[in-house]
C-alpha cells in the first residue's frame, strides 16, 4: 500500500551506518534522481552530514536498467559482485516486488536467489515489498505475498489505515484521520515483540515508532 512509510524506513539504513559500514541502496521504481533528493532531505531532518552518508552509500539504480532488473539470474550475481568489491555490510532493495511485477511464478525464485546473496556475503538486508491486495492488511502475506514472508528471515508489516468512525477510538484519533501501523510478524532470529505500534511521520520523513496499541 503506498504511503505507509516504507521509503522512510528504507532510507534510514545508510544514516544508521554512517562511516561504520558501506551500504548500497537499490531503488527499483523511483529514479536515482529523485531517491537521492530524498536522501538528501532526511539527512537534513537527522542533522547528519549529506557528505557522510554519500561516502558510506552506494546506488544502484534499477530504474532505467529494464534487462538488468527483469534478469533473475544476472541481478543476484551483480549484486553479489558489487557487495564483495566494496567489502560492504549491509544492502536496502526499494522494492523487491518491483523486480517481479506481473512475474509472480518467478518471484520466489529471484527473492531467494537475492537471500542466498545477502547470507552467503554476511550481509543485513532489507527488502521493501509493495502490499498484495487481495491478503490481509496486517498479516506477512500482505507484505509482498507468499514469496517474501516464507523465505526472509524477519517480515515487518506496515499498514495505513483512514479511520472510520469506530476504529477511531480504538485509534486514539478522529474519524477521517490516517492511521499507520507497524508490527512485526515473524522473526526466525530472536524472540520479537508482536504487538501493533502505531508510528509516526513528520514533515521530513523522519519515523518515530509510539507506544503499542494496546496500551493506548
Amino acid at each position: 500500500m503506498p504511503d505507509t512509510g516504507k521509503l522512510s524506513w528504507g532510507r534510514s539504513l545508510p544514516y544508521a551506518a554512517g562511516e561504520r559500514i558501506y551500504v548500497p541502496y537499490v531503488p527499483v521504481e523511483v529514479p536515482a534522481v529523485f531517491s537521492v533528493q530524498g536522501l538528501k532531505q532526511r539527512c537534513k531532518g537527522l542533522g547528519i552530514e549529506w557528505g557522510k552518508t554519500v561516502n558510506a552509500s552506494y546506488l544502484l539504480d534499477l530504474c532505467h536498467q529494464t534487462e538488468l532488473k527483469s534478469s533473475v539470474d544476472e541481478l543476484p550475481i551483480r549484486l553479489g559482485d558489487i557487495i564483495e568489491e566494496m567489502i560492504i555490510k549491509a544492502c536496502v532493495i526499494v522494492s523487491v516486488s518491483g523486480l517481479y511485477e506481473g512475474q509472480e511464478m518467478v518471484a520466489r525464485n529471484l527473492v531467494r536467489k537475492l537471500c542466498e546473496v545477502m547470507n552467503d556475503n554476511d550481509q543485513t538486508a532489507i527488502f521493501i515489498s509493495q502490499k498484495r491486495s487481495r491478503h490481509e492488511e496486517l498479516s506477512s502475506e500482505a507484505a509482498g505475498g507468499y514469496t517474501v514472508s516464507h523465505i526472509l528471515d524477519c517480515n515487518i508489516v506496515l499498514a495505513k489505515i483512514v479511520a472510520s468512525r469506530t476504529p477511531a477510538s480504538s485509534y486514539g484519533v478522529s474519524p477521517g484521520e490516517v492511521v499507520r501501523t507497524i508490527r512485526t510478524d515473524g522473526c526466525r532470529m530472536r524472540g520479537h515483540d508482536t504487538r501493533v505500534h502505531i508510528p509516526r511521520i513528520d514533515d521530513l520523513g523522519i519515523v518515530k515508532v509510539g507506544k503499542a496499541l494496546s496500551e493506548k
